[in-house]
């Protein structure tokens, strides 16, 4: 279990927001009982969150992703912006790359993975509570393979930023990566742009060499979380 410094810090207050009220109940049966956590208050949607967080002025809010006003990311930096010392963790029933990313970008402290052990959540805030950000090993992961896609190595080692797509593709490269990622094949490629087999092969592999990529699976991959 989880062992917590209960001499150097203060009870936690924590606001759940979800828009499933079986969710929430859940959520709060796990944590209610937990020592140095003070305070539980719910919210349903965006807008009850804000109304609540700005009476209650929680420690730490948890934030589930399936709100029907707001989407979980633009609810945090909402909330972020409200008061600058507020601590988010975002919570999904999956840990996508995207959803991921999004979550850690919108200015969240943590990322739950509602798939894993919901024991490990009142873990989550005490670490977010004490100024540290949470991630569980399964999206250090997805967040360790995302690097990787955005940065190249050159002949020392050394990391290098990759250029945004637009910046490293020609209009006419975008518009066949598009359709590579489609799944389409040259042919395919071909006709639908209208130009030659060799010109598709050619725009390929020029779009293979900028974006510093080894197939065209990558360079699909690529698109999709650019």
């Amino acid at each position: 279990m989880f062992s917590h410094n209960q001499n150097s810090e203060k009870p936690i207050t924590v606001l759940i927001v979800d828009g499933q009220k079986l969710s929430r109940k859940c959520i709060r049966s796990v944590l209610e009982n937990v020592p140095l956590i003070s305070l539980l208050v719910e919210a349903s949607s965006g807008k009850e969150a804000l109304s609540i967080a700005s009476r209650t002025r929680p420690q730490v809010v948890l934030i589930k992703d399936d709100l029907d006003d707001i989407q979980g990311t633009e609810l945090c930096r909402t909330l972020k912006k409200n008061r600058a010392d507020l601590r988010v963790i975002l919570m999904a029933s999956d840990d996508t790359e995207k959803r991921l990313i999004h979550s850690l970008a919108s200015g969240a402290h943590g990322f739950f993975s509602l798939s894993i052990d919901l024991q490990k959540l009142f873990k989550a805030i005490f670490i977010v509570a004490e100024g540290d950000l949470w991630i569980d090993s399964e999206s250090s992961a997805i967040i360790q393979n995302y690097a990787q896609k955005l940065l190249s190595f050159n002949g020392n080692g050394t990391p290098e930023h990759r250029e945004s797509l637009k910046d490293a593709l020609t209009g006419r490269e975008m518009e066949v990566l598009s359709l590579v990622a489609e799944g389409r094949s040259n042919h395919d490629i071909s006709r639908e742009l209208e130009i030659s087999l060799h010109t598709t092969k050619s725009h390929i592999r020029n779009i293979l060499t900028k974006l510093k990529v080894h197939d065209r699976a990558s360079a699909a991959d690529l698109l999709k979380t650019n």
